[in-house]
């Protein structure tokens, strides 16, 4: 892999962990919102959100892959 592609990648990985960071604030804040009005509708965010926080978990093993 070309050193210049490798930290291209390292840079798009590392935006991506962080703008998905961005998202989870969101989600909790949705979920907040959400959990008195519609119990059902709560969840499926906190379900959204508890994969957001997995892809990022798979994104960050990816980084330190990446950097080794």
């Amino acid at each position: 892999m070309e050193q210049n592609n490798k930290k291209e990648l390292i840079t798009l990985i590392t935006y991506l962990i962080r703008h998905n960071q961005s998202h989870n604030k969101e989600l909790e804040e949705l979920a907040s919102s959400l959990k008195d009005i519609n119990n059902e509708a709560y969840l499926k965010v906190l379900e959204a959100l508890d994969s957001y926080k997995q892809g990022n978990t798979f994104l960050e093993e990816s980084l330190s892959l990446l950097n080794k």
